[in-house]
């Protein structure tokens, strides 16, 4: 699988209204936006960038991450763009486990309310399932009641922290949703 799974990590995935494409640290320029504290409200203070720089540098390390995992995990790391005027409008990222992978995502105010992170959610769960991915899992913190609505309106369900599996993005208190591949959404 790993080798199918590296194939699949550098496409650009297309939808009706997004491209979603591997990130890379000059995204970081696009994405400005993503310092705003309505953005970050819900994350540990210690994960947000304080400026510009520091989210290259967040991005840089992003980048070297998905080309250089030795863990047994592949990180996969996305931008997602408008495909009408090649906007960045949010970030999405996908650790992935053998058959399990952890989806996070995050996107700018101006996207908000318009469908696209479901869109590209979507998506992306599409794209691994087809790589064999069979089981993905999302960790919110608690109080972020957008994220875990569109996680319940794409099929995830409210599940317990894994025993036999570290998530990746799952810190203490986060509530823990799954969602069982059955083919595309």
């Amino acid at each position: 699988m790993d080798s199918q799974v590296t194939r699949w990590q550098r496409q650009v995935v297309r939808t009706r209204r997004l491209i979603v494409e591997p990130l890379l640290a000059h995204h970081a320029d696009e994405l400005i936006d993503l310092l705003d504290e309505r953005v970050n409200r819900y994350f540990p203070s210690q994960d947000v960038p304080s400026s510009q720089a520091a989210l290259r540098e967040q991005f840089a390390e992003m980048e070297r991450a998905a080309n250089s995992r030795d863990d047994g995990r592949r990180f996969h790391p996305f931008v997602v763009r408008t495909a009408v005027g090649q906007t960045c409008i949010g970030r999405l990222e996908v650790l992935m486990h053998d058959r399990d992978a952890e989806i996070a995502f995050v996107f700018v105010p101006n996207a908000w309310g318009k469908g696209y992170a479901s869109e590209a959610v979507k998506a992306i769960i599409n794209h691994f399932e087809l790589a064999g991915v069979q089981r993905f899992w999302a960790c919110v913190t608690r109080g972020n009641a957008p994220s875990l609505r569109l996680c319940e309106r794409l099929g995830f369900a409210l599940a317990e922290v894994p025993q036999d599996l570290e998530l990746w993005t799952y810190d203490d208190g986060d509530i823990v949703l799954t969602f069982e591949s059955a083919g595309n959404l």
